[in-house]
C-alpha cells in the first residue's frame, strides 16, 4: 500500500532532478512554499492518499452531482448507440450532426454565432478546452490575467506553458463577492496575452453581471488580449438570474474562447464530453492539439450529448435546479451557524467558499476534517493564494450526504473551537 509521504517525497526528488521537464516542475506550484503556503498540487495528492485510508468518508468535495443519474432518455440513447455500433474513430472534429446541434444551441441560448465546420470542437469535458487554449496561446513569459479565487486547474496550466499567472481578486465583502474592473485594468501589462475566468465562478458561486462582462470586454479590446471563459455551470444558475456569455457581446467573438460541458448539469461527468467554441484561426490549432494528443472524443459520449441537445430536457433540468437551490439554502444556513464560519449564498454554481478561521491554514484544516470528522472538503488555497482561510464545500452531493457531512463538520469545528 502506498504511504502518504512516499508520493510527496517522489515529487520533491523529481522536482530537484535534472530529468524532469521545466514545465512539469512549474506545474507543481512549489513557489507557494516560499510564501508560507503549501503547494496546492502536493496538498491535493496528500489529501487524496490520506482519504484512501479513512473508512466511511462523506464526500463534500465532489465537482459533480454524484447522487443523481442522467435523464432516462440519455441512457437509452447510449444503449441505442451501442446497438448501432458506435465504437470507431469519430474524427477529430466529431460527428457533423453533433456540431450542427451545438451551433444551433449556441445561437439560441448563448447568442454566439459559430460555424459548426470551423469554430466548434468537441472536447473531453471542459478541462481539455482549457489545456488546448493554453497550449495554443500562451508563450513563456506571457502574462495571463486570472480571477482569484478561480478554478483550481487554471494556474497550474498557465505555469505549465510558461505563463505568468497575474491575479485579479474577487473581494470578499460583508454583502458578498465583488468583482472590481479597475483592479483588472491595473493588472494589465504590455505582456498580457489572455484573461481567464469561470462564469459562474468556481469556487465562490459568484455570477458575473452584464456590467462586469462589458467592463472585461472593454479592457480586452482596449489592450488587445484574448479571453478564455469557462461556462461549465451555465445551466445551474440560481434565483432566476440570467447567464450571459461574454462572447455574445459586440466585438468579443473574435477574441473569446468559450468552454462548455455536459458533465455538471446533466450528471454526465463520467462520459467526459464538452465542447469549445472560438475563432476559426484559433480552433484550427486546437484541432491539432486534439489530433496529436487524444485523437478524438468518444462516439458514445457524443451520442449521449446529442440526446440532451435534441431531447426533452427542460422539465428535468428545472427540477434539478430547484432541488440544488433548496440544498444551497439549507447548507448556507447551516454553515453560517457554525463557529467561526462565514459563507455567502452562491448564485452562479453550487459550491460554497466558506471562510473558516481558527488560526489554521486551510490545507491543515481540510486534513483535520478528513481525519477527525471523516469528511472531504477542498482547501481554499487550491483556488489561489487568497484562499488560505477558506474551504470549498460542494452543494451537489444530495441532501442526505450534505446533511450528514455538515453535521460532522459542525461537531469537529466545535471541538476545535473549544481548544482555540
Amino acid at each position: 500500500m502506498l504511504k502518504v509521504e512516499d508520493r510527496q517525497d517522489r515529487f520533491r526528488r523529481s522536482a530537484a532532478s535534472g530529468w524532469l521537464a521545466q514545465r512539469a516542475r512549474d506545474s507543481l506550484l512549489l513557489e507557494y512554499e516560499q510564501e508560507g503556503l503549501a503547494s496546492p498540487i502536493l496538498t491535493s495528492h496528500r489529501l487524496s492518499d490520506l482519504g484512501h485510508g479513512v473508512e466511511g468518508v462523506v464526500n463534500l468535495s465532489a465537482g459533480g452531482q454524484i447522487h443523481r443519474q442522467p435523464p432516462d432518455f440519455v441512457k437509452e440513447a447510449v444503449r441505442r448507440a451501442v446497438d448501432e455500433g458506435h465504437f470507431h474513430y469519430p474524427g477529430v472534429r466529431g460527428d457533423e450532426d453533433f456540431r450542427l446541434a451545438l451551433s444551433e444551441k449556441l445561437a439560441r441560448e448563448n447568442k454566439i454565432a459559430a460555424d459548426p465546420a470551423t469554430e466548434i470542437l468537441p472536447t473531453i469535458g471542459a478541462e481539455f478546452a482549457i489545456d488546448g487554449t493554453m497550449r495554443v496561446l500562451v508563450n513563456p513569459g506571457d502574462d495571463v490575467l486570472l480571477i482569484e479565487p478561480d478554478y483550481a486547474c487554471f494556474e497550474p496550466l498557465i505555469r505549465t506553458y510558461g505563463g505568468n499567472a497575474i491575479p485579479v481578486l474577487l473581494r470578499d465583502t460583508p454583502d458578498g463577492w465583488v468583482f472590481d474592473p479597475d483592479d483588472m485594468r491595473r493588472r494589465v501589462t504590455p505582456r498580457t496575452k489572455l484573461f481567464c475566468f469561470s462564469c459562474g465562478n468556481n469556487p465562490t458561486g459568484y455570477l458575473y453581471t452584464r456590467e462586469d462582462l462589458e467592463a472585461i470586454a472593454e479592457v480586452a479590446q482596449e489592450h488587445d488580449f484574448f479571453i478564455f471563459s469557462d461556462e461549465e455551470y451555465e445551466k445551474l444558475v440560481f434565483d432566476g438570474k440570467p447567464h450571459l456569455s461574454i462572447a455574445s457581446l459586440p466585438g468579443m467573438a473574435e477574441r473569446t474562447i468559450t468552454a462548455f460541458s455536459f458533465s455538471k448539469a446533466y450528471s454526465l461527468s463520467g462520459m467526459r464530453i464538452g465542447y469549445v467554441v472560438g475563432p476559426a484561426k484559433i480552433m484550427d490549432h486546437v484541432y491539432n492539439v486534439i489530433r496529436l494528443s487524444i485523437q478524438a472524443v468518444g462516439s458514445l459520449s457524443q451520442r449521449a450529448a446529442m440526446a440532451i441537445l435534441k431531447g426533452p430536457t427542460d422539465a428535468w433540468l428545472r427540477e434539478v435546479v430547484v432541488d440544488l437551490e433548496r440544498d444551497r439554502d439549507f447548507a448556507v444556513d447551516r454553515l453560517n451557524r457554525m463557529p467561526n464560519v462565514r459563507v455567502h449564498r452562491p448564485v452562479g454554481c453550487y459550491f460554497f467558499f466558506a471562510r473558516v478561521e481558527f488560526g489554521i491554514p486551510s490545507w491543515e484544516l481540510a486534513e483535520y476534517l478528513l481525519k477527525e470528522a471523516r469528511i472531504s472538503v477542498i482547501s481554499g488555497h487550491n483556488f489561489g493564494r487568497s484562499g488560505r482561510n477558506y474551504l470549498r464545500i460542494s452543494g451537489c452531493v444530495g441532501r442526505q450526504r450534505l446533511s450528514e457531512g455538515l453535521n460532522r463538520m459542525e461537531q469537529a469545528l466545535a471541538r476545535l473551537a473549544s481548544r482555540w
